[in-house]
């Protein structure tokens, strides 16, 4: 073979797997980006910092468009509770069983405290009958995905706590009461001379010390009963 041609072919091969590798690094790139996104850190670093407050962002409510800052009361803690697609859910174990009644059970809580948004995407008549009862707790059909990307929110469900001027508290995922509870303790931290914020973290913070006690009195019980079952 000509060493010329020999060269070419020599070079040719070294292009292919430079370029292979490096399609190879970016694909690999890619999925663990992906991956990283959809953990609970990695959600959490998405959209606006906390800390920060909110732009003006606008929302398509009932066929009207709105600005975010009108939905946040001025008087109270505002928490921003986007489900997505939940209605073909709320039959689902998980919705049906823990989400929801939790997500209740946190309106209750703080009925007098804060003001909670649901926001979901379609129709959401069957989660407005079920918040119905709850005078702070509004339920917000999203006709588009724009507000939840402004904010940074690409899973759900996922939380927002605002404070009265819709400065941004604390921010996650939440599955249940205690991931609520979490936001609000958190939020207290980042603005701990709020009185309104200390109260729903003080708030918090009993209800964990009181589940912590409740849990180890249910420990001491075990054991007690587990050394009676010995000595028999």
């Amino acid at each position: 073979m000509n060493t010329g041609l020999l060269v070419w072919v020599v070079m040719g091969l070294a292009w292919v797997m430079v370029a292979g590798t490096w399609v190879a690094s970016l694909a690999l790139a890619s999925t663990v980006g992906r991956d990283y996104v959809f953990t609970a850190r990695g959600v959490s670093r998405i959209g606006p910092p906390v800390g920060r407050r909110l732009a003006s962002t606008a929302v398509v409510h009932e066929g009207e468009k709105a600005r975010l800052q009108q939905f946040a009361p001025s008087h109270q803690l505002s928490l921003l509770a986007f489900l997505g697609h939940i209605e073909a859910q709320l039959d689902e174990p998980r919705m049906r069983d823990v989400l929801l009644p939790d997500l209740q059970r946190f309106a209750t809580l703080f009925e007098d405290t804060i003001t909670i948004f649901v926001f979901c995407n379609g129709p959401c008549e069957r989660l407005k009958q079920l918040f119905a009862p709850h005078t702070n707790v509004n339920v917000v059909a999203l006709e588009d995905d724009q507000l939840a990307t402004t904010l940074g929110v690409r899973v759900t469900p996922y939380a927002l706590l605002l404070d009265k001027q819709t400065r941004l508290l604390a921010k996650g995922l939440f599955n249940h009461f205690n991931h609520l509870c979490l936001w609000v303790v958190k939020g207290g931290k980042v603005r701990p001379g709020e009185d309104d914020v200390n109260r729903a973290s003080s708030r918090c913070e009993s209800y964990f010390r009181e589940s912590q006690a409740t849990l180890q009195i249910g420990d001491l019980r075990r054991q007690v009963q587990q050394g009676d079952d010995y000595d028999d």
